[in-house]
């Protein structure tokens, strides 16, 4: 008889534990997925002060944890049509030291922002396309510095250029050369 009421209570207790566990379980579902209201702001701080870079990352980290957070989506979507606006602005003022730099920012995140996007105007070649405009635009001004004499001007523009084109062997070249012949101007 011990082993019954023994067994019975186990059971009772087990079915008890059961139900409290799927009772929280089914509460935990039902509850709405949301980003962190903060996310919003600090990513449209970060916009507004000009940090495309951070205010992108601050939006990535937040959509990968809350990806059915229709806010947090819309805001995304929003914050990277806003940085593309804001490199096309630049780029139409030929300010290509800028453009080029918020198209690299858009490229460096293009992996993560692609599927949000659906304008066929934003796409990996047209941003590289910019950003390959924008270098040939700033190092065709450099060269005319250069040739003027300007070498110190040369060289900022030129250093502009790998703020967004890092990989330009050209631009790199044109700065060591220019860079000798101010030193040697200076003795």
């Amino acid at each position: 008889m011990r082993q019954n009421d023994l067994s019975e209570k186990l059971i009772i207790f087990l079915s008890i534990s059961l139900l409290l566990l799927f009772s929280s379980c089914a509460h935990m579902e039902k509850e709405p997925e949301t980003g962190a209201p903060d996310t919003i702001e600090i990513a449209k701080n970060y916009l507004t002060e000009g940090n495309f870079q951070k205010a992108l990352e601050t939006y990535n980290v937040a959509y990968n944890q809350y990806p059915n957070d229709s806010e947090l989506r819309s805001n995304y979507i929003r914050t990277i049509h806003q940085v593309k606006k804001n490199a096309d602005i630049a780029f139409n003022r030929e300010d290509f030291a800028q453009a080029g730099s918020v198209y690299r920012v858009l490229l460096d995140n293009y992996s993560h922002v692609k599927d949000l996007i659906t304008s066929s105007s934003f796409d990996k070649d047209f941003l590289i396309s910019r950003i390959n405009t924008c270098s040939k635009n700033l190092n065709e001004k450099g060269i005319l510095k250069y040739r003027e004499g300007n070498l110190r001007e040369a060289i900022s523009i030129w250093n502009d250029i790998l703020i967004f084109d890092p990989e330009n062997v050209e631009v790199r070249k044109a700065i060591d050369t220019a860079t000798v012949q101010l030193k040697n101007l200076q003795k």
